[in-house]
């Protein structure tokens, strides 16, 4: 019911009022519908996700968080327990030239890089129609500790199954074993017909500016997993770039982070090299320019476990706006760690070097254990 208040205002039920916004807890967002995490101790083979007889709900899509300790092999991905040559990928290392699975298909999707005593991490969406062939996209940092070489894997792959949805998964190592403390792989569904309120992903942060040359989330709660989004009008380039720096309830600017980087597809690049992490440095946002107003838009996963190094995973868009389609965005990848291995992140800064200041922006931090 609505009644026509004096000045010709309007008043009605809650259940009328317009939403420009999800809220939290949300109706029909992404919802946790399995995980898996290791004992305190030994080693594991097989990190499920469901079980014949004991099926994962049913959803249109599905997204996974992964974090393991490698013995010694890679994270692989199977469905519904096929072990079969079923599937097929395509993956590339540290931005190097494609690498594909055998044209007579695969026992699995390769989802992480693997190697003795790395701590690994991927996340990766599935689409899941019963009739048309399963799709995966995938990412994931590998990490040896201090400050050691990052490596990244970016992976798509297939499993060829048309006929059946998914109903449960597995996440193990393609030979070998994983340390199981520490282990978790946590999938999350959606599906356009939900309609549950237990939300996955929390909103933790939302905050905007419109000058300056530093921008904070403030402090927020901790959480195991974090996801942060935003965008940026960066002004007065001459060179200087934003970059993103983290720390529990203050900033770290004497901590040392590790970072991992392609801009625009290039060679993949360290900084400052191979076996050296460096001090107050957080990750960068953009390459820096000399060109005026430049528009950024960032997204961000963090794996924030509180005894290890916390691993960051980037991708940005950026452009120099003058208006005319002829200027072609740019973008980056970046993977960085933290090198603190006793706190998590709880806050977040966006720092404008050299020159560089922000007319406009916002940025929004979700988080979840």
């Amino acid at each position: 019911m609505v009644e026509w208040l004096a000045g010709n205002r309007i008043r009605g039920t809650s259940a009328e009022k317009p939403v420009s916004s999800l809220q939290s807890p949300s109706v029909g967002g992404w919802v946790e519908v399995g995980r898996f995490t290791g004992g305190a101790s030994g080693t594991i083979t097989s990190l499920p996700i469901g079980s014949s007889g004991s099926n994962i709900p049913n959803k249109e899509y599905y997204m996974y968080l992964s974090t393991i300790d490698s013995n010694y092999d890679k994270q692989v991905i199977q469905f519904n327990g096929d072990t079969s040559a079923n599937y097929a990928w395509r993956q590339s290392t540290d931005g190097a030239t494609d690498a594909l699975s055998s044209t007579s298909g695969v026992g699995s999707i390769l989802g992480g890089y693997g190697g003795s005593g790395l701590n690994e991490c991927l996340v990766g969406y599935i689409s899941n129609k019963s009739n048309k062939e399963k799709l995966v996209i995938n990412s994931s940092v590998s990490n040896a500790g201090g400050a050691s070489k990052l490596h990244r894997r970016n992976s798509v792959g297939k499993w060829t199954n048309t006929t059946d949805p998914i109903q449960y998964m597995n996440f193990p190592p393609e030979s070998g074993n994983f340390n199981a403390s520490g282990a978790e792989v946590v999938v999350l569904g959606w599906d356009p017909t939900d309609t549950h309120t237990d939300n996955f992903w929390e909103p933790l942060a939302d905050v905007s500016w419109s000058s300056g040359n530093t921008m904070s989330t403030g402090v927020f709660a901790s959480k195991k997993y974090l996801m942060v989004q935003g965008w940026l009008t960066k002004a007065n380039g001459g060179g200087g770039y934003i970059s993103m720096h983290v720390g529990n309830n203050t900033i770290d600017t004497t901590g040392t982070y590790k970072l991992h980087y392609s801009f625009n597809g290039a060679t993949d690049a360290d900084y400052p090299n191979d076996t050296t992490s460096y001090t107050g440095e957080g990750l960068w946002s953009d390459q820096g320019n000399s060109n005026g107003t430049r528009i950024i838009f960032a997204t961000y996963f963090i794996i924030n476990v509180a005894g290890k190094q916390k691993i960051i995973m980037a991708n940005n868009a950026y452009v120099n706006t003058n208006g005319s389609a002829s200027v072609v965005p740019e973008r980056t990848e970046m993977i960085a760690k933290w090198n603190d291995t006793s706190n998590q992140i709880n806050i977040i800064d966006f720092i404008g070097k050299s020159t560089a200041n922000f007319t406009n922006g916002q940025i929004k931090v979700w988080g979840s254990d």
